[in-house]
């Protein structure tokens, strides 16, 4: 039965594929037994495929808008009009009856949510594929965010997931030598097993609390342990603005350079320090609470980095500074970048061309992760592969 109901939906993710324009992928790659009879014809590529592929992913639900978002930031395997549509995907879907939630409370915690909660609201503050957050006020009196993973989120994910192994296999040898479909989709697998992990969350806030407990300007939420499962998540609620609601044109100039410097400052102790990074820093999920301080919030998704990559990231940058070219390609490679002899004096040109604005400026005025984001560009153009533990850290750059 559960075969069936694979194949089903298989055949249905098909026919959207298919109502989008995409029939042809399956022609050209001998996939049409997975098409209803009545649409194997041959149909042509659809001008403008960045946009049919985001409204088609949109369309097959938050499993796949998800993957979409994964893809996006991967432009060493998707062309750049495909990636500039995917960045649109939103993780949104309208939210789970009250009643879903105080039962996933009740079965979490042992407790009714009015026993456990002083009180609870039942309109979410947001509300995503894997779960929805509603505020809340404990027992004493503290105003918390409480993270309510949706039943069947674990169930849905798994089965698509399933399915994208499933096509990605069918793809290994039919596409671009040197490109795993199968990888991919473990990588993503992987991102999205840990973001179900509620436990895992809360352990990366209580990591990041530790790493910036001596920050004036840089403010992590505290964890109430004793309201946290693997499905349920409960932390200090932050009063700020994110920053893709302010309109930080506005903001005083001084202010303006005191915030960004200040969040500059905070992602190279991350990446040069910590080794441990937030990798969904998007503008949502930084809240601005006046002069240089912001809140940081929605840790599903860090990064880390082994103590000889800080080693080399480190000798990488000063290289940089030094306009030392040689010693720039040495780390590249010594980080895992790889490319063929006959490439080099291309490697040379792209890294003057991307790095010749910080020749002679000190390490501590260097915009870390526009630089990083760079280093990615060099990679990225010339088609090279990075070790997978690298590729969270272009999402957090």
């Amino acid at each position: 039965m559960t075969r069936f109901r694979g194949l089903k939906r298989m055949r249905e993710i098909s026919q959207v594929a298919v109502r989008h324009g995409f029939g042809y992928f399956f022609e050209r790659h001998r996939l049409q037994t997975l098409l209803p009879f009545g649409r194997r014809k041959r149909p042509r590529l659809p001008a403008q495929r960045g946009r049919h592929i985001r409204e088609m992913l949109d369309e097959l639900g938050p499993t796949f808008v998800k993957f979409g978002q994964v893809l996006s930031t991967r432009p060493d395997i998707v062309p750049p009009d495909i990636a500039e549509e995917l960045v649109k995907l939103q993780d949104r879907v309208s939210p789970v009856p009250f009643s879903v939630v105080s039962e996933v409370v009740r079965q979490e915690l042992g407790l009714s949510l009015e026993r456990a909660f002083d009180s609870f609201e039942t309109e979410p503050l947001a509300a995503a594929s894997i779960g929805q957050v509603h505020g809340a006020v404990l027992p004493g009196g503290q105003r918390v965010v409480v993270k309510v993973q949706r039943p069947d989120a674990p169930k849905v994910i798994r089965r698509d997931v399933d399915l994208l192994f499933q096509f990605a296999e069918l793809m290994e040898g039919r596409v671009d030598p040197g490109f795993s479909p199968t990888e991919v989709v473990q990588e993503f697998a992987r991102s999205i097993g840990r973001e179900l992990d509620y436990g895992l969350e809360a352990r990366n806030v209580v990591r990041f609390a530790l790493n910036f407990r001596d920050s004036e300007e840089v403010v992590v939420p505290r964890i109430y342990r004793q309201y946290c499962t693997n499905r349920l998540l409960t932390m200090e609620r932050i009063d700020g603005a994110p920053l893709n609601t302010v309109e930080v044109a506005a903001l005083p100039a001084e202010e303006r350079r005191d915030l960004a410097e200040a969040i500059a400052e905070c992602w190279f102790k991350q990446l040069l320090e910590d080794g441990f990074v937030h990798a969904d820093p998007h503008p949502a999920n930084i809240l601005h609470l006046g002069g240089r301080r912001f809140g940081l919030v929605d840790f599903g998704m860090t990064g880390s980095l082994r103590s000889d990559d800080l080693e080399e990231a480190t000798r990488l940058f000063g290289s940089v500074v030094r306009s030392d070219l040689l010693g720039i390609k040495r780390s590249l490679r010594r980080l895992g970048v790889q490319w063929n002899p006959s490439s080099d004096d291309l490697v040379t040109e792209l890294i003057e061309e991307n790095f010749s604005r910080y020749y002679g400026v000190s390490l501590g005025e260097v915009d870390v992760r526009a630089l990083i984001q760079q280093v990615f560009d060099v990679v990225y153009s010339l088609r090279l592969r990075l070790p997978s533990r690298f590729l969270v850290l272009d999402k957090a750059a």
